[in-house]
C-alpha cells in the first residue's frame, strides 16, 4: 500500500509517495489476512480473527475487500457496518 502519492490538475501523477504496509503473496500455503478500520487516518482498530488468505493457484487470486464512505458535500457523517462475513464461494 502506498501513501502520499500526488497528482497535478490534470490528473498527471506528481510524486509517487511512499510504502506503508507490503504483502508476501509469494505461492504457498494460506496465510492470515487480517481486517481493520480507522476514523482518524492513523490509528487502526483490528476488526474479527485472521481470516485465512490462500494463495497456492497457478494464478494470483488478488483477495481484496473494502468498504469506502466516500464524502461527496461536506466532511462529516457516519457508515454503520454491522457485520463482514468471508465465505468460500
Amino acid at each position: 500500500m502506498v501513501g502520499g502519492l500526488t497528482m497535478d490538475g490534470d490528473w498527471n501523477t506528481t510524486g509517487t509517495g511512499r510504502e506503508l504496509a507490503s504483502a508476501d503473496i509469494r505461492p504457498g500455503a494460506a496465510r492470515p489476512g487480517t481486517f481493520s478500520c480507522n476514523t482518524d487516518g492513523t490509528t487502526f482498530t483490528r476488526l474479527g480473527p485472521d481470516c485465512p488468505m490462500g494463495n497456492d493457484r497457478r494464478f494470483f487470486t488478488g483477495h481484496r475487500f473494502a468498504l469506502f464512505n466516500h464524502v461527496t458535500r461536506a466532511l462529516g457523517g457516519s457508515v454503520r457496518v454491522t457485520g463482514f462475513e468471508p465465505s468460500a464461494l
